[in-house]
């Protein structure tokens, strides 16, 4: 059942966009009127969560200047590498810890850390937590990040590998990865709300393999056997897609008919992995089809281009992110590729003070399901004597708005409680059609203790 529908909720659903008058303000149909409530999303829902003292401070680190929001609708990246490589100088300033003095400067890549399909997708949840009383179920891991799950799992959320796991009625989220067709029924059948949080970059994959299927084509899909993504893509028609592991090519692979062949990516691969077999693909089928915009996620791209800029300076790069993150696992790869030793960590804990002996620069990365207070402690822990250097390679801008199952159900929420209380906002702006205005690390504050 939703929690407490009463002022609390309320507060939840629609924040006053501005400050609110309270001299100005109407008499309620109950004899009271409603105090104005903080447009901080930290201060949103009731004190029962302890939240941090302190937030991660962003500001210690370069400003990197405004991006492209995408407000006409496109994606404000067209799929291909940043070339604009800017070195900014941050003010960061590192406690002591016992490696001080063993390395000069810490190179920080930018972009790094959450993209938008996971700042979507955590937000999601967060609304999920805040409204339903635990438990909230959750079809596999909502991104692959350790300390992210074990946050959800804190507050309540139960993460499962089949919908037969899941009482009935009980509120669901399904993960960003994307999941199987019969998984989406099972979860419309037996679940009292759904919400589907696949990132849209999936989401188009999975079209693609539709649209493909229907014409008659034979899909080659590159991909890592057994990640959540794969395996939901591939299920969306198992009889007309051949799994391609990225390290072992076509092999034996033999077409019905040479022309009508297609060839698809899991959107977190590398970007080294897509090409070798597109280079094999081709040769092989000359006549091969592929997506008009790559498969891969533009933000797999630009985070393994700044490791390609950290790996021309850098003698070690470390990247922040759990080892079940293809995405994480590719930048370690690319920085192997270029020759660079490389390591990936979960967290500070993780660093072997061996890794930094004779090494002056060290870089420092994030998968696209690490949060950035990780990568803070990282630094912290390095405590570079020079401080950090910021590696900027491209700026993103990209927002994938909440997903609609979830929007609709907010706004028919907000509608009742509207209707049921006096409402200082009545009808205006609230967080819902705010969602641009907070991010994913201000709501892993809001559950985490």
């Amino acid at each position: 059942m939703c929690r407490d529908v009463g002022s609390q909720v309320f507060g939840l659903i629609n924040l006053p966009a501005t400050r609110v008058d309270k001299k100005k303000l109407p008499a309620g149909p109950i004899g009271h009127e409603l105090a104005p409530i903080s447009r901080n999303p930290r201060l949103l829902f009731d004190d029962c969560l302890a939240l941090p003292d302190d937030a991660i401070d962003q500001g210690r680190f370069a400003n990197v200047g405004p991006a492209d929001d995408g407000d006409d609708g496109e994606s404000a990246h067209d799929g291909t590498l940043g070339r604009n490589e800017n070195r900014l100088e941050s003010e960061y300033t590192c406690p002591a810890s016992n490696m001080a003095d063993m390395v000069e400067r810490v190179q920080l890549a930018e972009p790094r850390g959450f993209c938008a399909g996971v700042e979507m997708a955590i937000k999601s949840l967060t609304w999920m937590v805040r409204v339903f009383e635990a438990p909230v179920y959750c079809y596999h891991e909502i991104v692959h990040n350790r300390w992210v799950v074990d946050a959800f799992e804190r507050v309540g959320v139960i993460f499962v590998n089949s919908m037969n796991e899941v009482p009935l009625g009980a509120p669901v989220m399904l993960s960003a990865h994307g999941s199987a067709p019969e998984v989406v029924a099972a979860a419309q059948a037996s679940a009292g709300v759904v919400v589907d949080a696949v990132c849209p970059l999936v989401t188009k994959v999975h079209h693609e393999v539709k649209t493909l299927t229907d014409k008659g084509f034979q899909i080659l899909y590159i991909g890592h056997g057994g990640h959540d993504e794969a395996v939901g893509t591939i299920a969306e028609a198992p009889e007309h897609i051949t799994l391609i592991e990225p390290e072992r090519g076509l092999e034996s692979f033999k077409a019905k008919d040479p022309t009508k062949v297609a060839l698809l990516a899991q959107t977190t691969l590398g970007l080294f992995e897509w090409e070798d077999v597109l280079r094999q693909s081709q040769a092989e089928f000359p006549e091969l089809k592929t997506a008009r915009k790559s498969d891969l996620c533009y933000a797999t791209t630009n985070r393994q281009e700044a490791v390609q800029q950290l790996s021309t300076s850098a003698d070690l790069v470390l990247v922040v992110g759990s080892d079940s993150s293809s995405n994480t696992r590719a930048l370690v790869r690319v920085a192997h590729e270029a020759g660079i030793p490389a390591y990936r960590i979960d967290n500070a804990d993780a660093i072997d003070p061996e890794w930094l002996i004779g090494k002056e620069i060290v870089g420092v990365t994030a998968g696209a399901s690490a949060p950035d207070h990780l990568v803070s402690e990282v630094i912290d822990r390095i405590n570079p004597r020079n401080g950090v250097e910021l590696i900027q390679v491209t700026k993103e801008g990209e927002y994938f708005p909440l997903p609609p199952q979830l929007r609709g159900f907010l706004t028919a929420l907000q509608a009742v409680v509207e209707a049921g209380f006096s409402a200082s906002n009545r009808g205006g702006r609230g967080l819902l059609e705010d969602d641009r205005s907070w991010t994913a690390t201000e709501a892993l504050d809001l559950i985490s203790e």
